[in-house]
C-alpha cells in the first residue's frame, strides 16, 4: 500500500464551531475517508484549557488525525519546529492572509521542504494589490468563494497576479443540515424557546457578534419591523455572544431599541444537531455583514429549507439565488449589482429569500489592510424585506426553502469539494518547485 500523504494544516481549531474551523474539518474528514492521508492540525483562534496533543476520533481514524492546540496561528520558530518534527508532504493553510504574513516571509524555507496550498478568502473590493507577494509565494491558490475568485480575476486583468488559481467553494454536509418534520420542529420550540415558542415569525442570526456583522443594525431594523407587524408577532433569535469584545453589548442595544422581550440570545456552543433544529425552528435566517468572504449561516439555513435575507455583498450574494449561473467573469461588482437588481425587479430566476442591496460604499482599512470597502444598507430596505417574508406565511416560506435545498446541494457540494482538494493536493506535489539554494559570496 502506498505511503499516506502527510498534511500539516493551520487554521481555526477544526473542532470549534467557527466557519474556518468547520470547513477545515470537513476537508480533513473527507480526505481521511479516502484512506490516503494523515493530518497534523494546528488548532488556532481560541484560548485553550489544555495544550496537549489531541488524537481525534482514534476509533475512526486510528491516529491519522492529530490536533495540536496553539495560541495564535504560529510563528517562524514554531514553523521550523513543525517542519522538522512532522516532515509534511504538504502544508495547507486556511483563511485570510493577515494571519500568515510571518509564514509568507519564510516561504523559501517552507518551499524547500513541501508545497504550500492556500484556501483563500477576501471579503470585498477593491482587489487587494498589496497581497501580490503573498500569492506568488505559494504553490496552489484556491479561492473559497466566487467573490474571492472575482477579485483574483481582477488582479489578473490588471497584471498584478501572474499565477493560476482554482475555485473550490465552501460546502455543507447535506445529512448534517437538513429539513425536519414540522411536528418535531414545534415540539422542539415548546421545549427550548419558552415564551417565544408560538411566535408567528422568528428571525435567526447565527454568526459572531463582531463589528462587520452589523449586529446593532440588525437589532435596530428588527425593532422597526416589530413595531410595524406587532411586537407580539416577532422574535429575534441570536446565536452569538451578547458581549463579545469584538462587537457590541447586545443587551444594551436591545434595551435602547425596546425589544428586550422580543430577543432571545443563545451563547453556549451547541452540537450540529441542535443548530440544525434552530434553523428549522426559525422562519428566516439573516446575515447583513458589511463585507463577507462567504458567510456560512445562509447556506446552512438553505440546506435546512429555511429562506434567507442577506446583504448583497461578498460571498453572500451568490447564495440567495441563481442570478449568477452561466457567468464566468466575477471581477466587476458594479456590473454584477446592476444585473442582480434587474433580475430581482423582474423576478427572473430563483431567489431563496429577499436580497438587501447596498446603498453606499465606504473605503476603510488599516495599516496591514490599506483599503477595503464596507458596504452599507438602508434599514428601511431591511424592514421592507422582513415584512415581505413575514407576509408570505409559514407554509409558503417552508415551500420556498425546500425548493432551495437541492440547489444548495448542487452548487455547494461536499463530495465535489473533497474531490477537488484531493486533486489539488496531488497537483501541488507535481507543481512544487523547490527554491534554488542561495549563493553565498566569500
Amino acid at each position: 500500500m502506498p505511503e499516506k500523504l502527510k498534511v500539516l494544516t493551520i487554521s481555526d481549531h477544526p473542532l470549534i464551531p467557527s466557519g474556518v474551523g468547520l470547513q477545515t474539518r470537513y476537508v480533513i474528514e473527507g480526505l481521511l475517508a479516502t484512506g490516503r492521508y494523515k493530518f497534523h492540525s494546528i488548532g488556532a483562534a481560541i484560548k485553550h484549557a489544555d495544550y496537549r496533543m489531541q488524537n481525534c476520533f482514534p476509533d475512526k481514524y486510528h491516529g491519522d488525525w492529530i490536533v495540536e492546540p496553539t495560541d495564535g496561528y504560529g510563528d517562524r520558530e514554531k514553523m521550523r519546529r513543525w517542519l522538522d518534527i512532522h516532515k509534511p508532504d504538504i502544508l495547507f493553510i486556511v483563511t485570510d492572509p493577515r494571519f500568515y504574513i510571518w509564514l509568507f516571509e519564510m516561504e523559501d524555507e517552507i518551499n524547500a521542504q513541501c508545497p504550500i496550498v492556500y484556501w483563500h478568502v477576501w471579503d470585498n473590493d477593491p482587489a487587494p494589490w498589496f497581497n501580490d507577494a503573498y500569492y506568488e509565494s505559494i504553490t496552489e491558490l484556491a479561492p473559497l468563494s466566487l467573490k474571492t475568485y472575482g477579485l483574483l480575476q481582477d488582479l489578473k486583468k490588471s497584471g498584478h497576479l501572474k499565477r493560476p488559481f482554482t475555485y473550490i467553494s465552501h460546502a455543507i454536509p447535506e445529512n448534517e443540515f437538513r429539513p425536519i418534520p414540522e411536528e418535531e420542529v414545534f415540539k422542539f420550540r415548546r421545549e427550548r424557546f419558552g415564551p417565544h415558542a408560538d411566535s408567528k415569525f422568528i428571525v435567526f442570526f447565527n454568526s459572531r457578534n463582531a463589528r462587520r456583522k452589523m449586529t446593532g443594525d440588525i437589532i435596530g431594523s428588527f425593532a422597526k419591523f416589530a413595531k410595524r407587524v406587532g411586537p407580539e408577532n416577532a422574535t429575534l433569535f441570536m446565536q452569538t455572544q451578547a458581549k463579545d469584545p469584538e462587537g457590541q453589548d447586545l443587551t444594551a442595544v436591545a434595551n435602547r431599541f425596546g425589544i428586550d422581550s422580543r430577543l432571545m440570545i443563545s451563547e453556549q456552543r451547541i452540537e450540529p444537531n441542535v443548530l440544525n433544529m434552530f434553523y428549522n425552528a426559525s422562519d428566516i435566517t439573516v446575515n447583513l455583514s458589511n463585507n463577507e468572504g462567504f458567510g456560512l449561516s445562509p447556506l446552512e439555513s438553505l440546506m435546512c429549507g429555511t429562506p434567507i435575507l442577506v446583504h448583497m455583498t461578498g460571498g453572500l450574494q451568490f447564495q440567495i439565488g441563481d442570478w449568477w449561473k452561466g457567468r464566468v467573469d466575477f471581477s466587476d461588482q458594479d456590473e454584477m449589482t446592476a444585473d442582480q437588481k434587474k433580475k430581482w425587479n423582474r423576478k427572473e430566476g430563483n431567489w431563496w429569500g429577499v436580497p438587501v442591496f447596498p446603498v453606499s460604499r465606504s473605503c476603510t482599512g488599516s495599516q496591514p489592510i490599506p483599503y477595503i470597502y464596507d458596504d452599507r444598507f438602508s434599514d428601511d430596505d431591511v424592514v421592507s424585506g422582513l415584512v415581505q417574508l413575514y407576509n408570505m406565511g409559514r407554509l409558503a416560506r417552508k415551500e420556498l426553502g425546500l425548493r432551495a435545498r437541492p440547489w444548495a446541494i448542487e452548487n455547494f457540494n461536499m463530495a465535489r469539494m473533497v474531490q477537488s482538494f484531493d486533486d489539488l493536493f496531488r497537483k501541488s506535489l507535481v507543481d512544487h518547485r523547490r527554491p534554488q539554494p542561495r549563493m553565498v559570496q566569500l
